[in-house]
C-alpha cells in the first residue's frame, strides 16, 4: 500500500502519508505519518493495526504485547531502506 489517507481528530481533516504496512499474525499494521515531527525535528513515526475496506482505513490500538516485535520490524525495514527517508 502507497500514498496517503485522511484521519479525523476534532472536526479536522489530517493527510497521513502511508511508511509502510505489513502482516503480523493475520493482523493488518501500518506505519504512516501525519505530518508531526519529533523535538529533533524528523519525522514522527506512528503505528496502528488497520483494516482496509471499500478503500477506507480503519485504525485500531496496538496489543501491548506486540510493541517489541513491530518496533523490530520497523528499526529492520528502516536499515534496508525499505521506507521513504524524510
Amino acid at each position: 500500500m502507497n500514498g496517503s489517507f485522511v484521519i479525523k481528530e476534532n472536526n479536522n481533516k489530517i493527510i497521513c502519508n502511508i511508511l509502510g504496512c505489513f502482516k503480523l499474525d493475520n493482523e493488518n499494521y501500518i506505519f504512516f505519518n501525519d505530518g508531526s515531527k519529533n523535538e529533533d525535528g524528523s519525522l514522527k513515526v506512528l503505528v496502528n493495526k488497520f483494516t482496509l475496506n471499500n478503500s477506507i482505513i480503519k485504525l485500531y490500538d496496538i496489543d501491548e504485547n506486540k510493541l517489541d516485535i513491530i518496533e523490530k520490524k520497523w528499526n529492520d525495514l528502516y536499515e534496508k531502506q525499505i521506507f521513504i527517508k524524510d
